[in-house]
């Protein structure tokens, strides 16, 4: 991970070769999922600045962040306006870190995605952290895709992101996947994108919940209302 930080770093080494400057300047997209990186470096490298990160695309999911990993991803949210990317997935999470990470979002004025699928909540309840993502969706700027997939969320969190979806003109894609979505969720959300007149949501992703047919027919008539 510090090699590769440095290499984003301009000016980092003396000796640069052609092919070594042509690198960092067209290395937009970085795939580090699956790596051992506990990310306590991250605040020493350029991915914390504001605009010198050509970094587009950041994959860091499956990694067993630290504490200070942790804090340092919400400072990379709040400090870099280059990213437009950045995926999450199964990293482990503090309460108060991921929280912060939420907060800080609202403050980014570049990301387009935020995945955090399958948090590995060390010091949290599954479905915590669901009003600050609900927030995310209210104020966000630019967010157009959200992954929450695995985070055990039922038919009240649900209802609290769904109100959500009215004040929102940006989002087109939610992923919900893997949760515990029944019909009271299915519903709710149907009657919230059916007040948002389709303006927003182009995929919402369902998979393996427990929306039933009462709920399934309650987002079909989402559909064959947009006709």
């Amino acid at each position: 991970m510090e090699e590769i930080c440095r290499l984003l770093q301009p000016g980092s080494y003396a000796n640069e070769t052609k092919s070594q400057v042509d690198i960092k300047q067209h290395l937009l997209y970085l795939n580090l999922e699956g790596n051992d990186i506990t990310g306590d470096i991250i605040h020493k490298t350029c991915l914390l600045s504001k605009y010198d990160c050509p970094l587009q695309y950041l994959n860091l999911s499956s990694n067993p962040l630290s504490k200070v990993g942790q804090q340092n991803m919400a400072e990379l949210v709040l400090q870099n306006q280059t990213l437009q990317h950045i995926f999450l997935n199964a990293c482990s999470f503090e309460l108060t870190p991921l929280v912060q990470f939420c907060s800080y979002l609202y403050e980014n004025q570049s990301l387009i995605t935020v995945a955090i699928d399958r948090p590995i909540l060390t010091k949290a309840r599954e479905g915590e952290v669901i009003d600050h993502m609900s927030r995310i969706v209210l104020r966000h700027p630019c967010l157009q895709s959200l992954s929450l997939k695995y985070h055990a969320l039922t038919d009240r969190e649900i209802r609290v992101l769904a109100e959500s979806l009215n004040a929102t003109q940006q989002l087109v894609s939610l992923n919900l996947e893997c949760n515990n979505i029944g019909v009271a969720g299915a519903e709710v959300l149907a009657s919230n994108l059916l007040i948002n007149h389709h303006r927003c949501i182009q995929y919402l992703g369902l998979a393996y919940n427990l929306v039933g047919d009462d709920g399934a027919i309650a987002l079909a008539e989402v559909s064959i209302a947009s006709i």
